[in-house]
């Protein structure tokens, strides 16, 4: 399967079921899949690269268990990474060693109707969680202290203090006021201001950061507050291809929605 996009090609090849086993793109990437009997990965390869994102290989392989969840993962430089699941197939432990001793650990708890109740990091501590009665993501505490709320009110509309009135929603959940930030939309809904104060006469708008949309909804341009502008290119899918700033452009390559290449060119002028 060939894909040609901003003068870029990427080639994939498939097994007889549908799973990738090779991809090539011309701008150096070549990624390589070996898979047992079952489908499942058993080792994976990339090698290439050219002056736009670096050269290099890099190798992984990668162990199952009979139910077909990965145990296993040998990175490069001796690093392990293993996975322990409970008996309806949740994550519970992931560990990361090297040269057999464990440098990195983490457990998570689960409750009902697998809510993640809390990650417990040997290196940041324990992250406990809290849900709703119907089962919505409400609350996390972290290890230092903080609280970070996610309180939804009837529509939907999320609000980061218990009391929910940091923030003040227009209809179809478009965010009008986050503190003392203030946002403005267009006839379509798509963000077209955002800016410190009120927007009255006496207060105006301070940091002002201005939003333009093409007519298929993908963000065009942005004007930030120094009135330095940055500017946004896609392909027929709706893949971002390139940000213009100043004289930098970065410019991206993708395997289906997912980024193979990003790289930065600098040139003479600026936009």
């Amino acid at each position: 399967v060939r894909e040609t996009a901003d003068g870029n090609t990427i080639l994939r090849t498939y097994d007889h079921t549908g799973r990738i086993l090779t991809l090539d793109s011309t701008v150096g990437a070549s990624l390589r899949y070996t898979r047992n009997a079952y489908g499942e990965l058993e080792g994976f390869t990339a090698t290439g690269g050219s002056d736009a994102d670096g050269a290099g290989s890099w190798e992984s392989a990668h162990r199952h268990d009979t139910l077909g969840f990965e145990v296993e993962r040998i990175l490069p430089g001796g690093i392990v990474r293993s996975f322990a699941y409970d008996d309806i197939g949740r994550l519970v432990d992931a560990r990361t060693r090297k040269d057999s001793r464990t440098r990195h650990m983490r457990r998570y708890r689960w409750g009902v109707a697998d809510r993640l109740l809390s990650v417990e990091d040997s290196r940041r501590g324990e992250t406990r969680y809290s849900y709703t009665p119907t089962g919505q993501l409400e609350r996390a505490e972290y290890p230092d202290g903080r609280v970070q709320w996610r309180k939804s009110d009837q529509t939907g509309n999320l609000y980061p203090d218990p009391d929910m009135k940091l923030r003040r929603y227009l209809g179809g959940g478009r965010l009008e006021q986050d503190g003392e930030w203030h946002c403005e939309y267009d006839a379509d809904g798509n963000l077209t201001e955002r800016y410190l104060g009120t927007g009255r006469w006496l207060d105006g708008k301070k940091d002002r950061w201005r939003y333009r949309w093409n007519a298929d909804g993908s963000l065009a341009k942005v004007v930030r507050p120094d009135k330095r502008e940055v500017e946004f290119t896609y392909d027929a899918l709706g893949r971002r291809l390139s940000k213009s700033f100043g004289t930098t452009v970065t410019r991206w390559v993708w395997n289906g929605n997912v980024p193979l290449h990003q790289w930065k060119q600098h040139r003479e002028y600026s936009v």
